[in-house]
């Protein structure tokens, strides 16, 4: 097993530091799905994170801030969605872009998985992943990719040689 030296910073983190995460986007409310926010409500909450005068940055402006090669503005936000579910790119991503704001999507890192499986355990609905190419397109518009896994399974009963790979390779 490799460990890797934590990165000494200048500066401490913001202690105000708010974090949102997302999972579905859903064209319209749904009993059916736990996880998901309707896209109308989604838009009435960065109505209102937009009106009480947070700001959405990353977690690469953090590291930056950190390092002291920038600054944050007085109320920053992260906004995280998990699993790149497909109505990301559909409906989060055009909401997001109107008001001009950042993001951090949490993609797996197997692109051969194309649809939420691990949902179907919990009686939700298999919604379709982005695949690659919309992945690429998002982040080359400045939404911020993170590490989430391969293939999303229950780390907890995973062996911790299993694990370390799931996250490891998905990283890389």
């Amino acid at each position: 097993m490799k460990f890797y030296p934590m990165k000494t910073y200048r500066r401490s983190f913001p202690r105000q530091l708010k974090i949102l995460m997302y999972h579905s986007i859903l064209s319209e409310s749904s009993n059916s799905n736990p996880q998901g926010v309707s896209l109308s409500e989604f838009k009435r909450q960065l109505d209102l994170i937009d009106g009480v005068g947070y700001q959405p940055i990353t977690f690469r402006d953090i590291d930056r801030y950190a390092k002291g090669f920038s600054e944050l503005p007085s109320k920053p936000i992260i906004i995280t969605f998990d699993d790149a579910y497909q109505n990301f790119y559909e409906l989060a991503w055009p909401a997001l872009s109107e008001k001009g704001w950042k993001a951090t999507l949490f993609p797996l890192g197997d692109s051969s998985v194309v649809k939420a499986n691990w949902n179907s355990k919990r009686e939700i609905e298999d919604l379709p992943l982005m695949n690659h190419a919309q992945i690429r397109e998002v982040s080359d518009a400045g939404i911020e990719i993170g590490s989430h896994s391969m293939t999303h399974p229950d780390l907890t009963q995973c062996t911790l040689q299993q694990a370390w790979k799931e996250i490891s390779v998905s990283k890389s």
